[in-house]
């Protein structure tokens, strides 16, 4: 499973994409790895294809975030 995680630019929260029943889950964790807050994107289609596009969407956030 692939998990992606950008972190702000404090260090104080972090978001983690990841999959969930076929899904697209953001969980945003504070530090000690408490969710704060967590929704989940629902796919049309349960496709890895799919899937893979949306976590490279967010690695190209997390590149423009990270400079």
């Amino acid at each position: 499973m692939t998990t992606l995680t950008i972190v702000d630019c404090r260090g104080k929260e972090r978001m983690e994409i990841s999959r969930y029943n076929g899904d697209v889950l953001l969980s945003f964790k504070d530090r000690q790895g408490n969710i704060l807050f967590q929704f989940a994107m629902k796919m049309t289609e349960n496709s890895e294809r799919h899937y893979q596009k949306v976590i490279q969407c967010f690695k190209l956030l997390k590149m423009y975030i990270e400079g």
